[in-house]
């Protein structure tokens, strides 16, 4: 296996990892083109635990606008259940007919993924995607089809054509810019997402092609789904002092990846807020959107890293810069830190280069506290090495007199750049503080496959995670009983609030209590180097179930729609492990299971969490009085139904 493979495997499970920022709703869609299905036989409803698999999808794609048949182009059964493949793909024809053999038993949505044609991945937030939720709300702007597994089913697929936008890109001589990227970002009330049309796009996406100028500076993005856009523009920039891989060797420096923060916005405003909206309807194309990138003055940042306890530098601490106000989220937000390869040398000196004026937010990562790509790289094809040399030089190659080393804390600082270089800089890192204890099951001792344990300031910032595993494989997958030990280190001294997440909601977090003091629902103060253990986290699985319906105001079911959950009590409130999240069916229907308690029930966007707390927790409060409620009672059952604006 080679490098690179091994690279685009690591990149795209990066890319993909997502992130959080404040949504509002898009200009309503026009109703969705209802596929007219015919069906050889009868759906009858089958009770056995087996999903038949017998069915045979056929039918035919044409353009809702013209009629005309959709031809050589590729039909995939999205499922909300399974993802994209869920039930099959086929090609159409030269007349736009296709068929899908041997599909399971379920609720499918057809989908065209020809270019152009807009899908439910062009509804959906991918830069948010927590769970699939974003994609599943997606669905709700296309019509499923239901296949019982044994009978044949006919249908007909309209496509339907997406906007487009179309321009050239140049600098301020008048010579085109040529391969910069140049992302499409829609309005989600005062953020931005991008856009991704079909599969093909996102392989477009990883590799980087589609997503920059030509060889004359042109861009076009088609497939675009009704709203309001604006167009960002990034020159290819490396701001670190940069880093490489054993013999010179960069990846991603090679493709052109880079996390720059040379952009631009159209029509040639530095900062997102003042980008010009470009207004987008379905099937319009929009011509001669041109971007000239002005010229402007570049600046360095550049300082010396060294303990706060005896003043010594820090080697190879690592540094990363986000724009403070920046609205937009980017496919390459993810992995930013590890593209800029900023490292303190053995000195602890450290600097950016070719910085536009503007605040910044500087994270600094004591050394060894993340993953570093490059050293994965110039690992692959050691370890066959390692292992014959553990094979023939066996023994514990860690001495047990050597004391371990004290860890530092990470660090966050804002920065500002006026007209001006700013040079020494000097940050002080701390000792991290160690947190440790137990997670345990109260009565039955069950535990379930994976809790997140981790800790963030006040505004929201994770400052330091452990994911507890408690898989015992495919043989076996059944949760194994009995308590975890768990550890957090190179925690920051000051106030901090813990999380704690559970992958199974037959269970849910009843305390977390040190010393016999509840961390959940109120911050813990830290001192450097502290050492903090018997931390007790307590799982219960006396859940109570609400099931649920949900109507507009034209007594409508609210489709494919996400729905939280929230706690009342403004301190519990304050803590996301105490939400329930559920999506409501294409009836409007939900169940879910929820700790003891009172809740509200919000149409929400878990990507509200995140970006701006203060502001999250407002909009919870004004909200809450009028919303829906429910008390949850410990293996009851309660039906709530319920209209939502």
């Amino acid at each position: 296996m080679t490098k690179n493979f091994i690279l685009l495997i690591i990149f795209t499970a990066f890319l993909f990892s997502g992130t959080v920022f404040v949504r509002g709703q898009n200009p309503p869609p026009p109703p969705p083109p209802k596929p007219v299905v015919t069906r050889t036989g009868t759906l009858i409803p089958l009770p056995n635990s087996e999903t038949p698999s017998n069915s045979t999808v056929r039918g035919r794609a044409y353009f809702e606008n013209t009629g005309r048949p959709v031809r050589r182009s590729s039909i995939l059964l999205f499922s909300d259940a399974t993802g994209p493949l869920g039930g099959g793909s086929g090609l159409t024809d030269n007349e736009g007919f296709f068929e899908i053999k041997n599909v399971a038993a379920g609720t499918y949505y057809p989908v065209i993924n020809a270019p152009g044609v807009v899908t439910p991945l062009s509804y959906a937030n991918l830069s948010g995607i927590r769970g699939g939720q974003d994609i599943k709300k997606a669905f709700q702007h296309f019509q499923p089809i239901e296949v019982n597994g044994i009978n044949d089913v006919e249908v007909q697929i309209p496509a339907r054509q997406g906007g487009a936008i179309s321009g050239r890109v140049t600098y301020s001589n008048g010579d085109p810019a040529i391969g910069v990227r140049v992302e499409i970002l829609r309005k989600n009330g005062d953020k931005f997402a991008p856009v991704v049309s079909s599969l093909n796009s996102i392989v477009s996406m990883i590799s980087g092609a589609g997503s920059e100028t030509d060889d004359r500076g042109m861009y076009r993005y088609s497939a675009l789904p009704e709203g309001e856009y604006i167009i960002k523009v990034t020159e290819k920039a490396s701001h670190g002092d940069g880093q490489k891989a054993k013999g010179g060797f960069n990846p991603f420096e090679m493709f052109g990846m880079t996390n720059s923060l040379l952009t631009v916005y159209y029509p040639g405003a530095f900062n997102s807020e003042e980008a010009g909206i470009v207004p987008v309807q379905l099937g319009q194309e929009n011509y001669e959107v041109n971007l000239t990138i002005p010229d402007r003055s570049l600046f360095r940042l550049e300082g010396k890293v060294i303990s706060d306890k005896d003043g010594k530098p820090i080697p190879a601490a690592s540094f990363s810069l986000k724009r403070v106000g920046d609205t937009t989220a980017s496919f390459f937000e993810q992995i930013g830190k590890l593209l800029q390869q900023n490292r303190s040398d053995e000195d602890g000196r450290w600097g950016f280069r070719d910085l536009p004026p503007g605040t910044y937010k500087l994270v600094i990562e004591p050394p060894s506290s993340g993953p570093d790509i490059l050293e994965m790289v110039d690992k692959i094809g050691k370890e066959d090495e390692d292992e014959d040399e553990a094979e023939t030089n066996p023994g514990n190659p860690s001495d047990p007199e050597k004391k371990p080393e004290p860890k530092y804390a990470k660090k966050i600082q804002e920065i500002t750049i006026d007209d001006k270089n700013l040079s020494g800089l000097v940050i002080k890192l701390g000792y991290g503080a160690t947190i440790s204890g137990t997670v345990v099951t109260e009565k039955s001792g069950e535990m379930p496959q994976m809790v997140n344990v981790s800790a963030a300031d006040e505004s929201g910032e994770t400052l330091a995670s452990t994911p507890i595993i408690n898989y015992s494989g495919k043989e076996n997958p059944a949760p194994q009983k009995g308590n975890h030990d768990f550890q957090l280190e190179n925690v920051p001294d000051g106030k901090i609030l813990f999380q704690v997440m559970v992958s199974d909601e037959d269970f849910y977090v009843k305390s977390a209590t040190l010393k016999n003091a509840d961390v959940l629902t109120r911050p813990l103060e830290l001192k450097e180097g502290d050492n903090l253990k018997g931390l007790q986290i307590v799982l219960s699985k006396d859940v109570g179930t609400v099931k649920g319906k949900v109507s507009d105001a034209d007594k409508q079911p609210v489709k494919n729609t996400e729905l939280a959950l929230v706690p009342t009590d403004p301190a519990r409130r304050r803590i996301t492990s105490f939400y329930k999240f559920v999506n409501s069916d294409l009836k409007g229907e939900f169940t879910t299971k929820a700790a003891p308690g009172e809740y509200a029930i919000v149409m929400f966007d878990r990507t509200l969490i995140g970006r701006d707390l203060s502001g999250f927790y407002k909009w919870l409060d004004e909200v809450i009085p009028n919303a829906p409620k429910v008390k949850v009672e410990a293996g009851e059952t309660k039906t709530v139904s319920f209209t939502l604006p």
